[in-house]
């Protein structure tokens, strides 16, 4: 029923309500009622200071609020109004009947826990959860930056740490060369009929992981320095004239830092970068139209 606007004390008449009639859910049924609206503030402000002072400091929001709801966490219009009496013990002077109605149409076209959550100014679930995905990808994307510049590190550190001078800077460059065209020249004979292709080469591949995995022939992950002297002597073709057993030994020790017996991707990298592999003149040494289709250049670092 309407109420009949009556005057404050000591003063005029007041405004005239305006009914609003709205259908709200009340478990299972459809009840009318109606909420009035007049010339008052808004009450919202109010509202949200009185549910976020419910709260108690050992209860979390969506414990408590939950309690309104009746089932599935669905909150309807009587859960909402006994809620905030009992459960909430929120006194009519703190937020009255008509705020009560003001929280229910502001919830009322999605009423569950987390729009009343949402209205209270607390972070809801679906919230909170979106937030531990984004802190879970950005400690990911932490720990990709925190290997990437350890990797560098190590890379830069074998860098730092080859011998340059084992064996003449012409040769160390000759070996370089041969070793990027023998990778190149086995892509081309697998992948003859990519070869007129726009797309690079090794699109998943760096420059020294292409050249390693053409070097580790049994595919076993590793290099041994035997293998590498078989492939320096062989596949490459570096005479005893280009250079001896004697320098070839001192090369092997140079490229095996740590003297494991094998040679590592960082291992391997140094000998690159000591060999120029990443300089424009010397990447585009040979067929400059092969090296260029294949996108052989100084982004493979």
């Amino acid at each position: 029923p309407q109420k009949t606007p009556t005057a404050p004390k000591g003063g005029s008449p007041a405004a005239p309500t305006m009914p609003r009639t709205g259908h709200f859910a009340t478990g299972g049924s459809v009840a009318t009622e109606t909420v009035e609206t007049d010339n008052k503030p808004s009450p919202h402000k109010a509202n949200r200071k009185a549910l976020r002072a419910s709260i108690p400091q050992h209860l979390q929001p969506e414990e408590l609020f939950g309690r309104i709801a009746s089932e599935d966490e669905v909150i309807t219009w009587k859960d909402l109004r006994r809620g905030v009496r009992l459960q909430l013990r929120i006194a009519q002077d703190q937020m009255d009947d008509d705020g009560t109605a003001a929280v229910w149409e502001r919830i009322c076209h999605n009423p569950c826990v987390d729009e009343l959550l949402h209205y209270a100014g607390f972070e809801t679930r679906a919230e909170r959860e979106a937030r531990a995905e984004r802190e879970r990808l950005e400690e990911l994307e932490r720990i990709r930056l925190a290997q990437l510049a350890e990797e560098e590190r190590r890379r830069q550190e074998a860098v730092d740490n080859f011998d340059s001078e084992c064996i003449p800077l012409k040769t160390l460059k000759l070996i370089v060369k041969r070793l990027k065209d023998l990778t190149v020249q086995e892509y081309i004979f697998e992948h003859m009929h990519d070869v007129g292709m726009s797309i690079p080469v090794f699109p998943e591949e760096t420059l020294r992981e292409a050249i390693y995995h053409h070097l580790d022939r049994n595919g076993d992950g590793s290099l041994e320095c035997g293998e590498f002297k078989d492939i320096v002597r062989g596949r490459l073709r570096i005479t005893k004239f280009d250079l001896d057993d004697e320098g070839l030994e001192r090369l092997v020790n140079a490229v095996d830092q740590d003297g494991s017996g094998d040679i590592d991707m960082d291992e391997l990298h140094a000998l690159l970068e000591r060999g120029a592999a990443y300089d424009d003149d010397v990447l585009r040494e040979g067929d400059d139209e092969v090296a260029l289709r294949l996108g052989l250049d100084k982004t493979w670092q």
